[in-house]
């Protein structure tokens, strides 16, 4: 319809006309955007009720690991970092506490942060790793030795010689 302005307005509320002001486009949108918002909700669900298997798990893991070493070398702790959290991400949900992936992702990005010098992110980071490995049955001492170097390393970065040397006693 055309106002005493001459501008159109539409049939409802007599709002003016843009592209797409018809009731019916509109609620074609919105139940459109609620169904693909559902449909994301379904896919995440699906994958806390199916997880990946183990296997799957550990092929994209080690294919992160390989792209931090490769960014850490490089000298790209922000890129490092990035992937390594991505990696921790998969990791914490799809394993359980005694996996050795699970202690090598958090030790990695505590690596990243350390070597960025976010020794306060990376401290509680290689924490958890230690402890994880402590507790696990399923790795060696050289795990655990690299997680006692490491907390050393970040306490003297801090500033802490005497809690690093402990450490660092500790790992050897």
């Amino acid at each position: 319809t055309t106002s005493s302005d001459g501008s159109r307005r539409c049939r409802d509320r007599g709002q003016r006309c843009y592209p797409g002001a018809d009731t019916g486009v509109r609620v074609r949108w919105w139940l459109s955007a609620a169904l693909v918002l559902c449909l994301g909700g379904l896919a995440r669900a699906e994958r806390v009720l199916d997880p990946e298997p183990p296997q799957v798990v550990a092929e994209r893991l080690q294919g992160l690991h390989d792209r931090t070493m490769a960014l850490y070398e490089a000298g790209d702790y922000a890129g490092c970092t990035r992937v390594a959290e991505e990696a921790v991400a998969i990791a914490r949900p799809a394993l359980t506490a005694d996996d050795p992936w699970l202690a090598l992702t958090l030790n990695n990005l505590g690596g990243c942060l350390e070597a960025a010098g976010e020794y306060a992110r990376a401290e509680p980071l290689y924490k958890e790793a230690l402890d994880l490995r402590v507790e696990s049955d399923r790795v060696g001492i050289v795990p655990v030795i690299v997680s006692c170097n490491n907390m050393g390393s970040v306490r003297a970065a801090q500033g802490d010689v005497r809690d690093a040397l402990e450490w660092y006693q500790t790992a050897w």
